[in-house]
C-alpha cells in the first residue's frame, strides 16, 4: 500500500496552509491521498511550519518538504512519518532552541524515514567556525517507549546530512543509515540498539571551532548489535567505542560487524570491550590514527578507558594497520587470529 503524500514547500509568497483531499464528512474513498502546502513570504526561510504539518499529517503519511531553510522548535515525531526533503544541500531543518534536540522520535512500532535533507541542532551552528556555537544540540534523538517493547521503533536515514553538538541519540531503537554524512563536537551517534550504517561519514568538527582537539566518539555504541560497512570515521578521539551491555537475565552481550571501513586520523581508531562480545573486522583500514589503531580494552593497555575488561571473541581478514602513532594494536600480543592483519 502506498503512503498518502503531503507536500510541504517553502515558497516567497504569502504565508499559508493548504490542505486538500483529507477523507471525511462522507467523502468519496476514490479521494487522492492528503496533499498540504505550505508558503511563506520570508525569503530567508520558513519558520515553525513543520511542526504543524506534523500534526496534521495521517499516520505512515508522506511529508513532501521543499528546498529551503526551516527554523522550527523540537520536532516530535510520535507517529510513522517519512519526511522527504529535495536533497541535503537543498532542504534544511534547523532547530532555533538552544540545547535542545530538532528531532525527537518517540514511540514503540513506528516506522520513520528521513531522506535528502540536512538536521541541523541549534541555532547557530555551521562547519564554518566563525559561527559555531556551543550552545547548538542535538540533531536527532531515537527513543523506543516504552524501553521495555519489543516492538521496535525504526527509524531510516538516507541521503542526509546531520549536523550538532551531538549528532544523534539511540535508546533501544533500529536504525539505519546509509548514503549519510554525521558532523558533531562531542559524539556522533551515541546510544544503544540496533544500528546499521553503510556508506556513510563520521567527522568531528571541533577543530574547525577553534576549540582544541577533539574530545568526541564517532560511535559510542552499548549493542547489541552495530553492523558497520565502507563508512569513514575520522578526527576524533575515538572512532568507535563499543562496549556490551548487561541484558537481564542473560548477563552482557553485543556484536559488532565491521566491513571495508576507514578509521583515520582520531586518536585511537577502534575501542572493544565488554563480555561475550562476538567482534568482527574485515578489510577495515586503521590508517593515521595518533595512537593505536586498535585497542582491545585491557588493563595492559594503561589508561583507564572506562570500559569492560574485554572478555569476548575477535576475527576477522584483510585488514590494514599503517601510520598509527604509538602501535597498530593494543595490546600488542593479543591473539588475533591469522590473516586479521593484511600482509
Amino acid at each position: 500500500m502506498r503512503r498518502p503524500l503531503v507536500l510541504v514547500r517553502c515558497l516567497l509568497a504569502t504565508a499559508a496552509v493548504l490542505l486538500l483531499g483529507v477523507p471525511g464528512g462522507g467523502a468519496s474513498e476514490n479521494l487522492q491521498p492528503p496533499r498540504m502546502e505550505v508558503s511563506c513570504s520570508r525569503s530567508e526561510g520558513c519558520f515553525l511550519l513543520l511542526r504543524e504539518a506534523l500534526e496534521q499529517a495521517p499516520d505512515s503519511a508522506v511529508i513532501q518538504i521543499g528546498p529551503g531553510v526551516y527554523y522550527e522548535k523540537p520536532l516530535i515525531v510520535n507517529k510513522s512519518v517519512a519526511l522527504q526533503g529535495a536533497g541535503a544541500d537543498r532542504t534544511r531543518i534547523q532547530l532555533v532552541d538552544p540545547d535542545a534536540v530538532a528531532i525527537s522520535v518517540r514511540g514503540a512500532g513506528l516506522s520513520v524515514e528521513i531522506r535528502d535533507l540536512a538536521i541541523q541542532g541549534g541555532p547557530r551552528f555551521s562547519l564554518r567556525s566563525e559561527e559555531w556555537s556551543v550552545n547548538s544540540g542535538t540533531a536527532i534523538s531515537v527513543q523506543n517507549d516504552p524501553p521495555e517493547s519489543e516492538i521496535r521503533t525504526r527509524l531510516r536515514v538516507i541521503r542526509s546530512r546531520v549536523v550538532g553538538i551531538e549528532g544523534m541519540e539511540l535508546q533501544g531503537a533500529e536504525v539505519i543509515i546509509t548514503d549519510s554524512e554525521v558532523f558533531s563536537v562531542t559524539s556522533g551517534i551515541r546510544g544503544s540498539g540496533r544500528l546499521e550504517i553503510q556508506s556513510s561519514s563520521l567527522r568531528s568538527i571541533s577543530f574547525q571551532a577553534n576549540v582544541g582537539p577533539s574530545n568526541g566518539v564517532g560511535i559510542w555504541f552499548l549493542g547489541p548489535r552495530l553492523v558497520l560497512k565502507h563508512s569513514t570515521i575520522e578526527d576524533y578521539w575515538v572512532g568507535l567505542r563499543y562496549d556490551s551491555i548487561e541484558r537481564p537475565g542473560s548477563g552482557l552481550f553485543g556484536e559488532l560487524i565491521s566491513q571495508g571501513n576507514l578509521f583515520t586520523q582520531n586518536d585511537v581508531g577502534v575501542i572493544v570491550g565488554g563480555s561475550l562480545l562476538q567482534a568482527t573486522f574485515l578489510d577495515d583500514s586503521f590508517t593515521w590514527n595518533l595512537s593505536y589503531g586498535l585497542v582491545i580494552a585491557d588493563p595492559s593497555c594503561g589508561e583507564d578507558l572506562g570500559l569492560r575488561e574485554f572478555i569476548g571473541s575477535i576475527d576477522g581478514a584483510g585488514n590494514e594497520f599503517a601510520f598509527n602513532g604509538q602501535g597498530d594494536i593494543c595490546p600488542e600480543d593479543y591473539p588475533l587470529p591469522s590473516g586479521f592483519r593484511k600482509p
